[in-house]
């Protein structure tokens, strides 16, 4: 469409955003300043205060300061505020009076600007008069502000002055206005200047009448299509087409129709043509489901297309016709049907699901599986477990079968699961099991911690720390001492201790650990104790350090194995963990030990930075190996303070350490707060890392942290 010189002027008057310090100057009623109101002020003395303000900003509202419109705009803002009828009555009745006076012409388009939203009909009046001036910023602001104002007179006072208008281009400005508003009495001026000689003129009344989108506008632009000039066929079909999306949703769908068929027809442009056919589409409901397939199944690709993208907004009833037609599709459209079946759970087309489960086609079969998913049920569980069998569909198999949802599906996968005399794959409806979290499944899984394949016991231990409740940890508790030492003792361990820590409090979750302690054998203490180490805890302590006091090696290393697992930052087991450090005649025992205790000493505390820094300076001094050095220095990254920042600065001479130590010198440097307190202290390490280190990586991370700023 055509820009007109005076729609320029009119985009010129962008709306200002009230100044928040001129927002901010509030008398004591909460108004701006201009207005000055205490709040117990009759009408009349509400209009006085609201007259003698805006005449006081009439005047200067052009200034390039732009501190008074500002101001201005604040004032009205607050008139119109909820609950303020008065004084927004009082605000646009001022306004209009102003407009009347000799104001300059600007100062008067910005106050037609800035009430448009306020108007309820006190300025109308005033703007309707404006239409005829011979000023045509004044023209154009009194047009936009009628096309704002809510009142039904200023659709009246358009629709008057397009009576009477003679210049085209102020006459497209008008009925764009009159369109904007929707207003559907000018339907039959719009109509009459549709078949004005100026091209411009009528494309407004075009575009507005598809604004309007009524029955009597969609007449107007039917009659008017024979005689509408070729470059502006597309503009007529897009507004008649919006006149049917209208009457689509009033529910007026024959008539609709109607306008979509006759513009899907081979006389019309290629996109008018497709936007008719989306709206065709839309407007049959469930029955676009056969024209849906025909285009499908078409030679057309851009009705194909526009049909393929139709397929999501295709009704339940319409998604099952097309269900039962998907024979006639395209590997990929199959495909695509069953993702939105899937999607929508439309359980009716399981057949459709199952069918393309056994289908040759690889894409097909897979879609098929996947879309089991969402809508099969306990019937589809045999099929599903056949697929784990089978390379290509396992994934596929195995997520839907996590997915199933319905009662009895638990039960049958748990009875495919019993009956399946393949390892692998028996453990793999474990890992099903547990993804599903079935709980009805525990019996039958702790009895699968004896079963004869250790893969199958490493599954059913794995799935029970996920689906076991707390009632079952003696179970589990006896699985943890009949299971074999290394992966399936570890994975037994953890179950337990995922079980326990279910519980609220430490010595609540070490119960059971410690009820089966105190009965139990020395050979089997010695698999309880790590246990618990994880879970933590007073009583649980007290145990450890019994044990590492005896003279039993086994249960005494199995205590230092308890306290490298410890949960949480505790004094008492840094304190240990130190003296076995320190103690340890056996090089491998000392680094186990440090290790454990720079764990420990890294957990969260209470403590103040400069004391758990001087916990690491201690590991520091016992650490007789680089590997055990670069573990500390990494560590001690969670110490957020500066003297850290000291401590690492050191070891940047030391090659084999420097590239830790500046890692750990950028993680600092991530803390603004940490790092704005202390500028040149980082400044200085990042600088000395770009200096010293020979690992690039580390380098352009301190060069990154430099620039920062």
């Amino acid at each position: 469409m055509k820009s007109f010189p005076i729609l320029a002027i009119a985009a010129a008057l962008t709306i200002t955003v009230a100044d928040p310090a001129a927002v901010a100057q509030r008398s004591r009623s909460g108004a701006p300043a201009a207005v000055d109101l205490k709040g117990d002020e009759t009408p009349e003395q509400i209009q006085a205060a609201y007259t003698k303000a805006i005449n006081d900003l009439a005047p200067n509202l052009a200034k390039a300061d732009g501190s008074p419109l500002r101001t201005f705009e604040a004032t009205v803002h607050f008139a119109a505020r909820p609950g303020a009828e008065t004084e927004r009555a009082a605000c646009c009745q001022a306004i209009a009076a102003a407009l009347q006076t000799d104001a300059p012409v600007e100062a008067k388009a910005w106050m037609l600007k800035l009430v448009a939203f306020a108007d309820r009909g006190e300025v109308v009046p005033v703007a309707a008069r404006l239409l005829d001036d011979a000023e045509p910023l004044l023209r154009e602001s009194a047009r936009y502000a009628l096309q704002h104002t809510p009142a039904p007179a200023a659709a009246d006072a358009l629709r008057s002055a397009l009576a009477k208008a003679t210049d085209p281009k102020w006459q497209g400005a008008l009925a764009l206005a009159l369109g904007a508003r929707k207003d559907t009495a000018s339907v039959p001026a719009l109509a009459k200047l549709l078949a004005s000689l100026d091209e411009a003129a009528a494309e407004s009344a075009m575009y507005a009448l598809g604004n309007i989108a009524n029955a009597d506008a969609a007449k107007a632009l039917a009659a008017a299509r024979p005689t509408v000039p070729e470059r502006f066929r597309a503009a007529a079909a897009e507004s008649w087409m919006k006149c049917a999306e209208q009457m689509l949703k009033d529910g007026q769908s024959a008539e609709a129709v109607a306008i979509y068929r006759e513009l899907n027809q081979p006389t019309q442009p290629r996109p008018v043509r497709l936007a008719a056919l989306q709206g065709t589409l839309k407007a049959a409901g469930d029955d676009a489901a056969d024209t849906v397939l025909s285009l499908l199944t078409g030679e057309d690709a851009d009705a194909r297309a526009i049909a393929t993208g139709f397929i999501p907004d295709l009704g339940s009833g319409g998604l099952k016709k097309l269900a039962t037609g998907m024979g006639k599709l395209s590997p990929a459209t199959q495909v695509m049907v069953l993702g939105a079946l899937a999607e929508r759970g439309e359980k009716s087309a399981l057949p459709e699901a199952l069918a393309a489960a056994k289908s040759s086609e690889d894409s097909i079969r897979l879609a098929g599986f996947s879309a089991l998913g969402r809508l099969g049920d306990a019937s589809t569980v045999p099929l599903l477990v056949s697929a784990l069998q089978t390379g290509g569909n396992n994934a596929a198999a195995r997520e839907s079968l996590q997915r199933l949802d319905g009662a009895g599906v638990n039960d049958a996968i748990l009875a495919a699961m019993t009956a399946e005399s393949d390892a692998s794959r028996r453990a793999e409806l474990i890992g099903v099991l547990e993804a599903r979290s079935a709980v009805s499944a525990v019996p039958a899984l702790l009895q699968e911690t004896a079963n004869d394949n250790p893969g199958v016991r490493r599954a059913a231990l794995r799935a029970l720390g996920r689906v076991a409740a707390i009632g079952d940890a003696p179970a589990l508790i006896q699985s943890l001492l009949k299971s074999a030492p290394g992966a399936e003792r570890d994975e037994a361990e953890r179950a337990v201790t995922t079980v326990c820590a279910r519980l609220a409090t430490p010595d609540q979750q070490t119960a059971p650990v410690l009820e089966a302690y105190r009965v139990a054998s020395a050979a089997e203490k010695v698999i309880l104790l790590p246990a618990l180490g994880r879970l933590g805890g007073t009583k649980a302590l007290e145990a450890v350090k019994s044990a590492l006091a005896g003279n039993d090696p086994a249960l005494s290393k199995a205590g230092e194995s308890a306290l490298a697992n410890w949960p949480d930052a505790d004094e008492t087991v840094e304190v240990e963990l130190l003296t076995l450090a320190q103690r340890a005649e056996k090089p491998s025992d000392r680094t186990a030990a440090l290790r454990a205790y720079v764990r420990v000493i890294s957990l969260p505390s209470g403590l103040p930075g400069e004391m758990r820094l001087a916990k690491f300076q201690k590991a520091m001094d016992l650490a007789r190996r680089d590997d055990e050095r670069n573990l500390i220095l990494e560590r001690v990254t969670e110490i957020k303070h500066i003297e850290t920042l000291r401590f690492l600065v050191p070891f940047l001479d030391q090659p084999a350490l420097c590239s830790r130590a500046g890692n750990t010198i950028c993680d600092l440097a991530r803390e603004r707060s940490l790092r704005n307190r202390h500028p040149a202290d980082f400044t200085a390490a990042l600088n000395r890392i770009v200096e010293v280190c020979k690992d690039q990586t580390v380098v352009d991370r301190a060069k990154r942290r430099l620039a920062e700023k």
